[in-house]
């Protein structure tokens, strides 16, 4: 597993790391990861650290890597450094920490999914981002996280969701399952108008799927009862038999295709009734 054999070959540094002087760096001079998995932060829970920060000062000094003189990159501590500004710190205690970026970004989504109870479209947004913007591919990513590259491509997968849809699942505290179930609709209409009866009715998850079932049920079935067209295979087939019957009942028929660019075109020719019942036939 490539998270752990990363914290092996950084063990050394750690060590050193956390055995070096705290430094007091400017607040000013650490720059945001760029990676940073979380983009919403709790702002009551902010507070309260801001005011614990201003009374006893930071207790865990943040970890940072050096970007060039004066200047540095956070590594983890995001929520110490936000409260620190809040409390009108303009210093805060650091440890500076040489790392590859394999390893400072393992340990970016290790403090988020692990510590920061990082919701599932945040991580879902953070997987996407790593895919995106270093190629990696979902079984490498996977390595990386020590994690199953299924369980990324079904988080991945959820933003497909329309963006007001995403909005609302996160703002209503609806869960990866819900989120699931609006996926298997697969129409955007139909997706927004049922988070909205997820959200004003309080559905659970059982009881969204099983309306799910049941808009699937009746998109199925046409409005008569008929089965509805689902595979273009049927059309000629259809035609087939149509025009079977027109011969079968006297009246000459024949089902042509003509392969097109981007469809299939089907010309049914049917005799004219003066000449049914003839030996008529049509080629």
């Amino acid at each position: 597993m490539e998270l752990m054999s990363l914290l092996k070959e950084n063990k050394n540094q750690i060590s050193a790391a956390s055995m070096q002087k705290v430094m007091r760096l400017p607040i000013d001079s650490i720059m945001p990861n760029p990676d940073q998995s979380r983009q919403v932060f709790d702002d009551s829970e902010l507070w309260q650290l801001s005011y614990s920060i201003r009374t006893y000062g930071v207790m865990q000094p943040v970890i940072v890597r050096r970007l060039g003189p004066g200047v540095y990159e956070l590594i983890a501590g995001e929520r110490r450094l936000r409260a620190s500004k809040l409390a009108g710190k303009k210093t805060i205690p650091a440890i500076l920490f040489e790392a590859s970026h394999d390893a400072v970004m393992v340990m970016n989504m290790v403090e988020n999914t692990q510590r920061s109870n990082l919701n599932f479209i945040e991580e879902a947004k953070s997987y996407e981002h790593y895919l995106k913007r270093y190629g990696y591919t979902t079984a490498e990513l996977a390595k990386k996280l020590g994690k199953n590259p299924y369980e990324i491509d079904n988080k991945v997968r959820i933003l497909k969701l329309p963006a007001d849809v995403i909005k609302k699942l996160a703002g209503h505290n609806l869960t990866e399952f819900h989120a699931n179930s609006l996926l298997r609709l697969n129409d955007s209409g139909l997706q927004r108008e049922l988070v909205d009866i997820i959200i004003s009715r309080g559905f659970d998850v059982a009881q969204t799927d099983a309306y799910v079932d049941k808009l699937l049920s009746r998109r199925v079935r046409g409005p008569h009862g008929a089965q509805a067209v689902r595979d273009e295979r049927i059309v000629p087939n259809t035609l087939e038999q149509l025009a079977g019957m027109l011969n079968q009942s006297g009246i000459a028929s024949a089902v042509r295709s003509r392969d097109l660019k981007n469809c299939t075109q089907y010309t049914i020719t049917v005799a004219k009734q003066e000449y049914t019942g003839q030996q008529t036939s049509i080629q």
